[in-house]
């Protein structure tokens, strides 16, 4: 089983430092029911053969990789994954019938994920076929119907774990079960590990409202606001959140309604807000989803004071519908991004937000942005070392596939244009316990990446990728020889990337 690329954007959803004030408690949801649980060595044993059964499809071996994904059917059949890595290994090779056919009973049994079925390589080959959009349609009708359950906000009758007195008990009783989840991630549907995930949320915060004040951090403010953040936590910005969004609002509608205090309603008017506009998360202007997300979205944004610290995270989604608003002028855009910046500036919440949904327009407003480092092979360099030169940033990293398919554009571009004064640096955002320097400078000896290199071995807590607002990756920023920022992010992806670089020559 294959993993997903998918950069967390949820650090601005900042939590309130103040004291406790208990709210009553929420009126009753939907109740939930648990997914079934497995044994740990069933669970090894199950992803052992998903790994082995891609690794063996990688050497062409595609009898081996079938037969272990086979095996994976016969020791948890009611689960759907199995099936689904089967119609993954006959779609690879073309087989378009046996895919189909196995891709069915991935849906028979339960296979949800339509999004994941839209663009994943394997079903290539099978996207031609009338069948496999009336199987994606039935996976997502599977979703929906799963997923109702969530409309109604986190369950309301959890069941306390005994014997639970202390905060630290709670915690080491919170990490213990959030593990055991985890480890069920490969083999649950989407629904059934956000169930379980819920009902574990609505059992943590069970124990909260019966722990003695001594016990509370002061970030808690009793289960009504608990409930309303739990379910903003569950995903990201960048997705549509579905019936989930629907439940955040059932929550937001049940706390509000006991006339909190105002920076709290501040808060959860923000993450009410927040849900709304991601309950189909649309991305163009043109989407017929996108008044009504945004209508909604800044119903609950406009009623955040702007006095309160949640007024700058509402004020950069609205710049942001402002941006991709084609009606609205560029000359409003930019003075808005300024007057933000110069409001903000030292707000991380709303910054954050800001780099998510603007991000080149946002790094244009605060630039130039300094970039003194030490590369791989010890030497420390600036910015200001490479004037008179055009120059491309490069925050990426060895296990992003979008990034290694922009390399072959990087290196044609290197190669083109290098002895005409063109560089590149190459910011690496590896992890360090999964690829080591001498790792890392391998493997881009092996792709010919002969350009200057930084791997400060911090991953996301770089300080360059912090200085350059860099949230997710492939990022790029070109600099020219006069040190001014022309083009950053999809003006240099691609074939974009040569385009552009030829108005520098």
């Amino acid at each position: 089983m294959k993993r997903l690329l998918a950069v967390w954007g949820v650090l601005f959803l900042l939590l309130v430092a103040m004291g406790c004030s208990e709210q009553p408690a929420p009126e009753p949801g939907v109740e939930y029911q648990p997914p079934p649980l497995y044994d740990s060595v069933t669970l090894v044993h199950y992803s052992a053969l998903g790994d082995s059964g891609y690794q063996l499809l990688e050497e062409g071996k595609l009898d081996e990789a079938v037969a272990d994904f086979v095996r994976q059917t016969e020791l948890i059949p009611a689960t759907a994954w199995g099936y689904y890595n089967v119609a993954c290994a006959y779609g690879r090779t073309g087989q378009v019938q046996s895919g189909l056919e196995w891709l069915t009973k991935a849906v028979d049994h339960g296979w949800c994920n339509a999004e994941h079925m839209g663009y994943d390589s394997d079903m290539d080959s099978l996207r031609s076929d009338p069948q496999f959009e009336v199987l994606t349609a039935r996976a997502d009708s599977i979703l929906q119907a799963n997923e109702e359950a969530f409309a109604r906000g986190l369950p309301s009758n959890a069941q306390l774990p005994a014997g639970i007195q202390t905060k630290e008990a709670l915690a080491e009783y919170y990490e213990r079960q959030s593990t055991i989840l985890r480890r069920h991630r490969r083999v649950w549907a989407s629904w059934e590990y956000t169930m379980a995930r819920l009902d574990l949320e609505a059992r943590r915060i069970a124990v909260l409202s019966i722990l003695p004040n001594d016990q509370l951090d002061s970030n808690y403010m009793g289960q009504g606001i608990e409930r309303v953040r739990a379910l903003t936590r569950f995903n990201s910005p960048y997705n549509s959140w579905g019936a989930l969004a629907d439940g955040v609002a059932a929550e937001a509608r049940r706390f509000l309604g006991t006339n909190p205090a105002t920076d709290l309603a501040a808060e959860v008017n923000y993450r009410a807000g927040l849900a709304a506009f991601c309950k189909k998360r649309p991305y163009e202007f043109s989407s017929p989803d996108w008044q009504p997300s945004t209508s909604a979205a800044l119903a609950y944004f406009d009623a955040v004071p702007p006095e309160s610290q949640w007024a700058g995270p509402a004020e950069a989604w609205r710049i942001y519908f402002a941006v991709t608003d084609t009606t609205v002028d560029d000359k409003t855009i930019r003075s808005r991004i300024a007057a933000f910046v110069e409001n903000y500036d030292t707000i991380p919440a709303a910054m954050q937000v800001a780099a998510m949904n603007l991000h080149s327009e946002l790094v244009k407003a605060v630039w130039p942005i300094p970039l003194a480092a030490t590369d791989i092979e010890g030497k420390e360099f600036s910015l200001a070392d490479y004037k008179g030169k055009p120059v491309l940033i490069d925050f990426w990293a060895t296990w992003c596939g979008p990034c290694r398919g922009e390399l072959p554009y990087l290196k044609e571009a290197w190669e083109k244009y290098h002895q005409k004064g063109f560089e590149i640096v190459s910011i690496s955002l590896d992890y360090t316990d999964r690829t080591t320097p001498e790792d890392y400078a391998k493997w881009i000896e092996e792709k010919g990446m002969s350009w200057r290199h930084v791997y400060d071995q911090k991953d996301w807590d770089s300080e360059l990728a912090k200085a350059f607002l860099v949230y997710s990756i492939p990022s790029t920023f070109l600099v020219d020889k006069n040190g001014d920022l022309v083009a950053s992010g999809v003006d240099l992806r691609q074939e974009m990337l040569d385009s552009t670089l030829a108005t520098l020559f």
